[in-house]
């Protein structure tokens, strides 16, 4: 059974204001500017941006927050015109995940579905964002690194057809009890380091990339040698399979070293 491979996971004001100080000083970017959100939220528009921008929404890991999560984007977003969009949780973690860890430090079987805060201030998010830019609604897509990671692939099997791609680097599970057929063609783009102490790289390929795949998504799977790290490089190759999906092979499972 699935359940027994997969590690399961286990008032917005309507108003944008420019990044604050404090917050500068964290995030630099080559073009652009940063509008942060009352509620936490902040977008990174790239200069030159024109209307109907695709926008990549960006999950940060255990304890971090969007001045952690977007630093490593930045540049690549940036020569590529792509707006991005990160997210604070309600708590330290996503809710999805949240008190969901085993004593060993994995990830124990407590739900199913998917928890509607922190997936609704996610979407909410988008809609604020949409007062101050045009959207193209058909090109969202989610990245996440290590929780943020998971949160994206549960997203975006609970909702294909909002998010039609999603980056996940170095997940450590998911909640597919809410998944829904990805009619679009979804495509879902992998990475995790090999060495990896934290969120073991087996259960990404062994479980989570394997079952991406059963389900009918488009998956590339990368391994890389390393930690619980983002590999950079990496995270150019997956924005250019968000933004130009026509121009990037679809990999079977076996080709990246995912697979039963």
């Amino acid at each position: 059974m699935i359940a027994s491979l997969l590690c399961f996971f286990s008032a917005l004001a309507l108003s944008a204001t420019p990044v604050s100080t404090e917050e500068q000083r964290k995030l630099v970017a080559p073009t652009g500017g940063f509008i942060q959100f009352e509620n936490r939220a902040i977008a990174y528009i790239p200069g030159g941006v024109e209307t109907a921008a695709p926008v990549l929404i960006v999950l940060h890991g255990n304890g971090g927050n969007p001045g952690t999560s977007l630093p490593p984007l930045l540049k690549a977003a940036s020569e590529r015109k792509l707006v991005l969009l990160a997210v604070k949780s309600q708590g330290r973690t996503w809710d999805a995940l949240n008190n969901r860890r085993s004593k060993s430090g994995g990830l124990s079987v407590r739900t199913r579905r998917m928890p509607k805060w922190d997936k609704r201030k996610i979407e909410e998010a988008v809609d604020l964002l949409g007062q101050e830019l045009a959207l193209d609604r058909s090109r969202v897509g989610v990245y996440g690194f290590s929780d943020g990671a998971s949160m994206a692939l549960s997203l975006a099997v609970a909702d294909p057809e909002r998010y039609r791609f999603a980056a996940a680097f170095s997940p450590g599970g998911l909640i597919p009890g809410s998944s829904k057929p990805a009619s679009n063609q979804q495509r879902i783009f992998i990475t995790h380091g090999t060495g990896d102490r934290i969120l073991p790289y087996s259960t990404t390929s062994r479980s989570i990339c394997p079952y991406m795949n059963r389900s009918g998504r488009v998956v590339r799977f990368f391994p890389f040698e390393g930690g619980h790290v983002v590999d950079r490089d990496l995270i150019a190759a997956a924005m250019d399979d968000f933004l130009f999906p026509e121009e990037r092979p679809a990999a079977d499972s076996g080709q990246y070293g995912c697979g039963d």
